[in-house]
Formats: C-alpha cells, structure tokens, sequence
C-alpha cells in the first residue's frame, strides 16, 4: 500500500466574507499565493481549472476533509460558500456551524 503524503496547512489563509462565494474565495487564495486560479485549486489539494464555476463543483468528503487540514476551514464553512449564490428560498437552509476548528479574525485572514 502507498503511503500517503502528508498535508501541509498553509501558512495563511484568507477567511472567508460573510456570503462570499467559493470561486470568489479561491480566487482571494490564488491572489495571496500570486498564482493562477488553477494553482491554487491544487495547492489547496482540489482539482478544477481556470474555467471551472461553483454550480460545477461538488466537492466529496475526503475533499472537505483535506481542504479543512490545509487551510482550517470547517466543512459547514465551505459548504456555505459553494451554495452561496443561491436564494436562500432556492435551497433548503444548511445547518448552523457553531464548530471551531481554526480560529477566524474579524479580518481577511486566518492563521
């Protein structure tokens, strides 16, 4: 069996505007790391490209799991970003997140 390698947290992330889509927030990643969008899709262990748009990503447990260890996001986080661009009469209202992974200033970054 190969062995994993193991994931590494960066050393900063840009947390999340309240509302703020996913695409939006990579590309605020991409930005910080001055790489292109698809570069940062890979750093942040997440396939896609340049092109790709939200209504076009599903990202699966293992994915939560790998970009919350990379970046200290919770699942419920980043579950609000990818539906974020929808009505909230469009879909039916995620489940509060009151978990604290990784801790969250009221600034743009997160350590």
């Amino acid at each position: 069996m190969a062995e994993e390698e193991p994931v590494r947290r960066l050393g900063v992330v840009p947390a999340p505007f309240p509302g703020e889509a996913f695409v939006s927030w990579v590309d605020t990643v991409a930005a910080s790391l001055r790489v292109s969008r698809a570069a940062a899709l890979r750093t942040l262990g997440l396939p896609g490209s340049a092109s790709f748009s939200t209504h076009q990503f599903h990202l699966s447990p293992a994915q939560l799991e790998g970009l919350r260890r990379r970046t200290g996001l919770r699942p419920a986080q980043v579950e609000r970003m990818l539906f974020g661009f929808y009505a909230p009469t469009v879909l039916p209202q995620l489940a509060e997140d009151n978990g604290r992974v990784g801790h969250v200033d009221e600034g743009r970054h997160q350590e």
